[in-house]
């Protein structure tokens, strides 16, 4: 039987199955961490997909982030769903995310954190418009189903 259920390194994220048992069946995730340095004049874009009224954890929904194509799971709303990160964006440049259309599903919420960092948005273009800043600037898209 399969433990390892979800291995997320960029969204720092692990599932393991536990199974009933004693010490021989116990389950044993090891983590090792390695530090990356962002340069002063880098910020990353952190994509959360959150999934809504209708919309089934684990979804797939692709996005388009400055030209980059990721795939990001569509999370619980509790956890403030399914994140990736990526690197490497200039520091003070505007940055478009686009979500590709999916049939039967529409945006119903786009939150940018910091909300200083928010150019624009458009849930009918499934689009937000962010400036990179130093650290993380994180972009939640929330779906329902139509």
């Amino acid at each position: 039987m399969q433990r390892l259920l979800l291995c997320d390194p960029i969204d720092r994220r692990a599932v393991v199955r536990i199974v009933e048992g004693g010490v021989g069946k116990e389950t044993q995730l090891f983590v090792t961490n390695k530090r990356i340095v962002i340069g002063d004049n880098k910020g990353a874009i952190k994509v959360c997909k959150i999934a809504g009224a209708g919309v089934k954890v684990g979804t797939n929904f692709n996005f388009t982030v400055g030209g980059r194509n990721v795939t990001v799971a569509a999370g619980p709303r509790d956890q403030g769903g399914f994140c990736k990160l990526l690197r490497g964006f200039d520091r003070g440049s505007n940055v478009k995310v686009t979500e590709a259309f999916r049939s039967g599903v529409r945006v119903s919420r786009i939150v940018v954190q910091p909300a200083d960092r928010k150019v624009s948005s458009s849930k009918a273009n499934r689009t937000a418009t962010v400036r990179v800043g130093k650290g993380t600037t994180v972009v939640k898209f929330t779906n329902t189903r139509n």
